[in-house]
């Protein structure tokens, strides 16, 4: 489940940039406006209190992050410059890039990163993992924080580059210092886009305006990670419900781009494979563009969930099985006996022989020979 999200959300996100991106150039003075209607409305704005994949798209647009993941799923920074690692691989000593500033006009400063990442790390999973193995996280100076571990942990580097669900994006301390059982109030990022609080009507519109002070990387795109380069004044996602009123309105111009999930049943459809990236698959039949009275519009529909693993799927499916199992017949087995592979396929063969088992006493014609 979890995997899927983390796929929906990264072809929803690769898609509104590359519909914001490939805009035509605006006409002088005149400011260019896209209008998007998403799968779902944006309800709350604290992208820590929920992992609702629109919440991140919401963070996305706002916020900015230490390291993301490129077009490879590899981790590349993003506001850190540099970092290095001591010899006994337990303590991190980040730098932050220049040109870093919130968009009320404060710097970004180091302290901002060590409250965002410890609300980050109390509500996230992999965060508190994360914590888990956190000897300390502090500031030295206002560009530089250090992050010493109990013991070496691999997966520091990676687990700040995730962009499935509840990023660590990086608030003003203010907002970090508030409990992370409840929400923020004030939306104030250091991405690309500022939030528009004074335009933001929930169950109808939210409205992100260009942030002009906000300093891209140089590095090209790819993925989540690299330069991000606006090239439209403002953003609307204009939130329409129903399905067919969305898709009229794209029609008529009336939007540019629309957000349509895959329906479950095309999930892993008889020789169909997926394989690769979302962000590396030809754009062509995902991304249809349109001229029109509005400028450029996108529609972005996909048939069926990218990247659906197999694997995974069988082995949450084996878990369920067994526990209906022990639910129904008294098992006796202990979730604990599930962990590994090994207990995974054991425990998906035994349900699967009670199964056929079954069958063959309710079916006395049967063949009730004992099942290998």
């Amino acid at each position: 489940m979890a995997s899927r999200t983390r796929k929906h959300f990264q072809a929803a996100v690769a898609a509104l940039a590359l519909a914001a991106l490939s805009a035509a150039p605006a006409v002088a003075q005149s400011p260019k406006t896209l209008k998007v209607t998403m799968h779902a409305d944006v309800r709350t704005l604290d992208p820590f209190w929920t992992t609702q994949t629109i919440a991140g798209i919401h963070g996305l647009m706002v916020y900015d992050t230490l390291f993301s993941s490129d077009g490879d799923l590899k981790p590349q920074p993003q506001m850190v410059d540099k970092w290095t690692v001591s010899d006994d691989r337990k303590v991190y000593t980040f730098t932050l890039r220049d040109g870093l500033a919130f968009h009320d006009a404060t710097p970004v400063t180091s302290k901002d990163v060590v409250a965002s990442m410890k609300r980050w790390g109390a509500r996230d999973g992999a965060g508190k993992q994360l914590f888990g193995y956190t000897a300390s996280l502090e500031a030295k100076d206002d560009k530089t924080f250090v992050w010493s571990m109990t013991e070496p942990y691999g997966l520091l580097i990676d687990t700040l580059a995730k962009t499935g669900t509840s990023i660590p994006f990086v608030m003003r301390e203010k907002e970090a210092l508030v409990d992370p059982f409840k929400q923020i109030e004030e939306v104030v990022g250091s991405g690309p886009f500022r939030f528009k609080r004074d335009e933001w009507v929930p169950g109808s519109k939210t409205v992100y305006e260009k942030f002009k002070e906000y300093v891209p990387r140089k590095e090209p795109p790819s993925g989540h990670a690299g330069g991000k380069v606006v090239k439209v004044d403002r953003v609307e996602f204009i939130w329409l419900s129903d399905p067919q009123t969305a898709q009229s309105a794209l029609v008529a111009g009336e939007i540019d781009y629309l957000r349509i999930y895959a329906r479950r049943q095309d999930r892993g459809a008889p020789g169909h494979r997926h394989n690769g990236h979302p962000a590396d698959q030809p754009p062509a039949p995902a991304l249809q563009q349109r001229e029109g009275a509005a400028g450029d519009a996108a529609h972005h529909q996909p048939s069926r969930f990218p990247q659906y693993d197999r694997r995974r799927q069988e082995a949450a499916n084996a878990v369920l099985l067994v526990l209906r199992l022990r639910r129904r017949h008294g098992d006796g087995r202990r979730i604990r006996d599930l962990q590994g592979t090994k207990g995974l396929q054991e425990g998906r063969g035994a349900v699967q022989g009670g199964r056929l088992q079954r069958r063959a006493n309710h079916h006395p014609a049967r063949d009730r020979s004992p099942v290998h």
